[in-house]
């Protein structure tokens, strides 16, 4: 991951030298990720982790006997059947990264057009896009057989689909896209989430000089969807995790034996039969100020993104790229330059991952939290756009 610095660091001032007037910046984006895509996958290739072999046998079952298995991989089935469609052409892994690159590459023209249609500016949207094409720890995840790149590239296309609306997505394709991201990867769930909250937000304003049938309206589909996400998480997505399991070896970071947070005692973990969000409120409740130190040092670790193992270099260009757009989001976010309905779909997806990682654990590699890089981007590109015509 460190070489993939090197390499995208480097030829960043050649390509922002592109960046003019009229359409350049536009071939110029273009030009850049067909330049970083071939250098990565001229060093990298095709990777394979440990996850790629339950994904490759998955798909292997999709393509040839229509077969889903029951369990675990069910919760990716969406990968899933993007690798089987892809290994169905004959052309192998390496048909299936260049396909994740084709999609990322897509994926940063939605990431444009929706930076442009909030902020307003053609470079601030060309900024967000070079973020996105530029920061190593994104581009990275395509040449590996992981779900990673797919819901990357998914989450700007659910996000420009909900934003852009009928605009430029019709009403069932962008359905479509955003109950797709859904069964990518085990959180995707977040995402049909985020888009509800839009929409609830978007008729809130409409009824804004009526409170009365907005608040009839807006209980009822709150709590039915509250209901709803408890119901899922309870009774399907969780049931194949064991998510208790990390409280008694304090594990904070996945992957990474480096730091541990032991609990005084032992938590009492309740059998296997017991619903799973119950069960997690049992160890939670044995001891909730550990609960709480353990989970509050998780969620800083993944908002804070930098780690003890990374390269010197690595953590540099965090503090001195990630953190700034950081402020460029939040700003944007508290001082209402975006529109309400954006406020709540990004805030839904922002703090629905903080309080998974909260209550499980970051992953070692930031696998977690990668994904919600590229929206930061789009936030901090309307706060920039301000920020540039103020100077003007």
């Amino acid at each position: 991951m460190n070489r993939a610095f090197r390499v995208c660091l480097a030829s960043s001032g050649r390509k922002l030298s592109f960046l003019a007037g009229g359409n350049a910046h536009r071939w110029a984006l273009v030009l850049g990720w067909l330049l970083i895509q071939t250098l990565l996958y001229q060093r990298y290739g095709v990777k394979i982790a440990n996850d790629s072999a339950r994904y490759l046998a998955y798909a292997q079952d999709i393509a040839q006997r229509g077969y889903f298995e029951p369990g675990h991989n069910l919760r990716y089935v969406g990968y899933c059947l993007f690798v089987a469609a892809v290994l169905e052409t004959g052309a192998g892994t390496p048909a299936l990264v260049l396909a994740q690159m084709a999609l990322s590459g897509l994926a940063a023209v939605a990431l444009y057009a929706t930076a442009r249609h909030l902020s307003g500016s053609t470079r601030a949207a060309a900024g967000a896009a070079w973020c996105f094409l530029l920061w190593p720890d994104l581009q990275y995840w395509n040449c590996y057989v992981l779900t990673e790149s797919l819901f990357i590239s998914f989450m700007l296309f659910s996000l420009a689909a909900t934003v852009l609306g009928k605009t430029r997505w019709p009403g069932w394709l962008a359905v479509g896209i955003v109950g797709f991201t859904a069964t990518i990867r085990p959180n995707g769930f977040v995402v049909p989430l985020a888009a509800l909250g839009y929409a609830f937000a978007r008729i809130g304003s409409e009824w804004k000089r009526h409170p009365w049938p907005r608040a009839v309206f807006f209980i009822p589909l709150v709590l039915v969807s509250l209901f709803a996400t408890y119901w899922l998480l309870d009774t399907y997505w969780l049931r194949t995790f064991g998510i208790t399991g990390i409280y008694p070896n304090g594990w904070i970071i996945y992957g990474w034996d480096g730091f541990r947070i032991l609990p005084d005692q032992p938590p009492r973990i309740p059998d296997a039969s017991v619903p799973p969000v119950k069960r997690l409120l049992t160890v939670i409740g044995q001891n909730p100020l550990y609960f709480l130190k353990v989970a509050s040092v998780k969620a800083l670790l993944f908002v804070g993104y930098a780690k003890p193992y990374f390269s010197p270099l690595h953590n540099a260009a965090i503090v001195l790229l990630v953190y700034p757009l950081y402020f460029l989001a939040g700003k944007a976010f508290w001082n209402g330059k975006l529109a309400l309905p954006v406020r709540v779909y990004l805030g839904l997806v922002l703090l629905l991952h903080v309080l998974m990682v909260a209550l499980t654990y970051e992953d070692w590699d930031c696998r977690f939290s990668i994904p919600l890089l590229p929206l930061v981007f789009v936030a901090a590109s309307v706060e920039a756009s301000y920020f540039g015509r103020k100077l003007r």
